[in-house]
């Protein structure tokens, strides 16, 4: 026995400890350390996966984890699952062990906080010191932590104030348990004075940022950002400010200051899941869709090995490529397509039961060929989704929007307006919602102006070919009254007006209508097949010009 009554082998030989490492010498090494300082029942796992998968089902009392796992899950991502899904009891031990020393990965184990961290090498009685001090004061929490487990959260304040009369020193270990779980229980005005009684004795940011965070849920928006700004002077890479500071200027309808302050914080943690995902979310509101793209991707990417899937995710992240698709055939759109695609296959795979899920990425894939210029297959895959959707009960508001848009999209003109007059019949829009189908009616509005002008482009190209050239510009005339009408239009009645011109006689205000027609046309690029029409029609009206001057 200890002379400060604390025996660290009598401790471990009553623990459940798991022993984590890719490596088959670290893994013998490390039981077999564990088993000289006294732990009897020790689990050994190889990888990630196999230990997070013995943690869902075993109560661990100590978990000793190597940070590199080789491939698949890390020992970080086996932490951040065992405390987000709580089967990391409040009274069990993590401690993290690495050979790595680099910023990101240094940043990324902190952030979820393991109750230690070993350098390699190492040796036993590094160790031995190690845990001695952790399992000291872990014992000592014993009570505290055990109520927290039971979540009886009355009962585990009560042993912090009692526990910290006899304990002064631990102070800082007993006020940090007290107030997340005052914080969790919305008591933000106890947990405020207990926030400043710990800043009174030394300025942790932890402290610093707690109190402002009960500052801004009691509405002091402005003295909580202060705090976090002079917590970030003091402790530059303390990340969490900045997700707070992004917390409160979404509360301000600030959504550029959120985006820039998750920038910041993804900077210096780059492997933080949640925070990539929100920075996606928020630039994606922004419009500042390269951002979102990469954010998402990396979320996308950290997820595979973690328990963050999300559906949602991964159709954000197919949305924000879509500004790189387009007609052009070019290697980028090409490239950005099959990205969408893939991730969409992909998906369905993964979310196979998920309706909602196969509903949208089938929309997406239909979205993404109409801009390819692919209107079959874009029409195809709007079938298949328009048959998902009919057959699920009680489809969501937002996927039906989805659908009548893809209809839009689509040139399904007469399905969209039908699906949104229902939703409005019905009275199933809430507010959002609402908005969002006052802008499909614009854009439908918009989109049968549009059809009505290719009708009457076509009959004119009827009269055009006919010969009957004043009959095919008075119809023109009309195709393009239309502002919706598109470039194919404006180039037919350009080329009606400078044959009309060509064969009969120069019209001065012909000539300025052809100009006006081609301002809104803009440029027509190379690429595009409709390009050399479009500069020889420029070099013929230039003659006309030079003509009539």
């Amino acid at each position: 026995m200890a002379s400060d009554g604390f025996d660290l082998e009598e401790t471990l030989k009553k623990m459940r400890v798991l022993a984590v490492d890719d490596m088959v010498e670290a893994r013998t090494a490390l039981k077999k350390m564990m088993t000289s300082l006294g732990a009897k029942q020790i689990d050994i796992c190889n990888d990630g996966e196999e230990a997070s998968n013995n943690i869902r089902t075993v109560d661990y009392d100590l978990i000793i984890s190597d940070y590199n796992l080789g491939k698949g899950r890390d020992g970080q991502q086996v932490l951040e699952e065992a405390k987000f899904s709580g089967r990391l009891k409040a009274s069990a031990t993590f401690v993290m062990l690495t050979g790595e020393s680099t910023p990101e990965m240094v940043m990324g184990a902190l952030e979820y906080e393991p109750d230690d961290y070993i350098t390699k090498p190492f040796t036993v009685e590094i160790v031995k010191k190690r845990l001695n001090r952790i399992l000291k004061i872990k014992s000592i929490l014993l009570p505290i932590t055990k109520a927290i487990d039971k979540e009886d959260w009355d009962k585990a304040i009560s042993k912090c104030d009692s526990i910290l009369k006899e304990n002064p020193k631990l102070i800082f270990k007993i006020l940090r348990l007290k107030t997340q779980m005052l914080l969790k229980q919305e008591h933000y005005e106890n947990a405020l004075d207990d926030f400043e009684t710990i800043i009174s004795l030394r300025e942790v940011p932890w402290a610093l940022l707690g109190k402002a965070k009960c500052l801004a849920q009691k509405g002091e928006l402005q003295t909580a950002k202060k705090i976090l700004k002079q917590c970030i002077e003091q402790y530059p890479k303390y990340v969490q400010c900045y997700d707070e500071l992004a917390v409160i200027s979404k509360l301000e309808k600030k959504l550029d200051d959120a985006q820039l302050f998750l920038q910041k914080g993804v900077s210096l943690s780059p492997k933080a899941i949640l925070r990539q995902s929100e920075l996606g979310k928020i630039a994606f509101e922004n419009d500042d869709l390269p951002v979102a793209e990469a954010a998402l991707k990396q979320a996308m990417k950290l997820s595979k090995n973690s328990f963050h899937k999300d559906p949602k995710m991964m159709l954000m992240y197919a949305k924000s490529m879509q500004y790189k698709i387009d007609a052009s055939n070019s290697k980028d759109s090409i490239g950005k397509s099959q990205d969408v695609f893939n991730a969409m296959e992909e998906g369905k795979d993964i979310y196979s039961g998920d309706e909602t899920f196969q509903i949208e990425a089938t929309i997406i894939e239909s979205n993404t060929f109409v801009n390819l210029g692919k209107n079959k297959e874009a029409k195809f895959k709007s079938d298949e989704a328009e048959k998902l959707l009919d057959s699920m009960d009680d489809a969501p508001i937002d996927l039906q929007l989805s659908m009548a848009e893809n209809y839009l999209n689509t040139g399904q003109i007469d399905k969209s307006e039908k699906l949104i007059n229902k939703l409005e019949e019905l009275g199933l829009l809430d507010e959002e919602n609402a908005y969002k189908a006052q802008g499909l009616k614009q854009n439908l509005s918009a989109e049968e102006a549009r059809k009505y002008s290719t009708e009457i482009n076509d009959k004119a190209i009827v009269y055009y070919e006919q010969g009957n050239l004043s009959k095919a510009i008075h119809l023109f005339n009309q195709a393009v009254a239309y502002p919706e009408a598109g470039a194919s239009v404006l180039l037919n009645a350009i080329q009606a007006k400078v044959a009309y011109m060509e064969s009969k006689v120069i019209d001065r205000n012909m000539i300025e209508e052809c100009k006006e027609l081609f301002n809104r046309i803009g440029v027509i690029n190379e690429s595009d097949e409709r390009h050399s029409r479009y500069k020889k029609l420029q070099d013929g009206l230039k003659q006309l010009s030079e003509k009539a001057s």
